[in-house]
């Protein structure tokens, strides 16, 4: 949804055409060597007209030990920005990292 640059919602008009950001790039979560996570984190952040990742926040999580490097991990992020009526703008982003044996998938 369209925000400010601190997350508060823009209310749209009718004639309003919002387009959400898309994501050009995800960096990994790395973990330390021989660990092995497993569920999903949901992260929220801000995406700005730049095309970066703002105010992340966790939302949810198997392991709050887990949540710096995936907070660090989604800032990384680079998107096309959101764009209202034609022009960059702020807008909220969620994204969900399934953890496996593996790591993020």
């Amino acid at each position: 949804r369209p925000t400010d640059q601190f997350g508060s919602k823009v209310e749209l008009g009718e004639s309003d055409i919002f387009l959400m950001p898309a994501i050009i790039n995800r960096a990994p979560l790395k973990f330390s060597p021989g660990s092995s996570p497993k569920g999903s984190i949901t992260l929220q952040g801000i995406v700005t007209p730049d095309g970066t990742v703002t105010n992340v926040r966790v939302l949810d999580t198997p392991d709050s030990a887990l949540n710096p490097r995936a907070i660090e991990a989604f800032r990384q992020y680079r998107f096309n920005p959101a764009k209202l009526n034609g022009k960059p703008t702020y807008a909220t982003f969620r994204e969900t990292i399934v953890l496996s044996k593996q790591g993020p998938l």
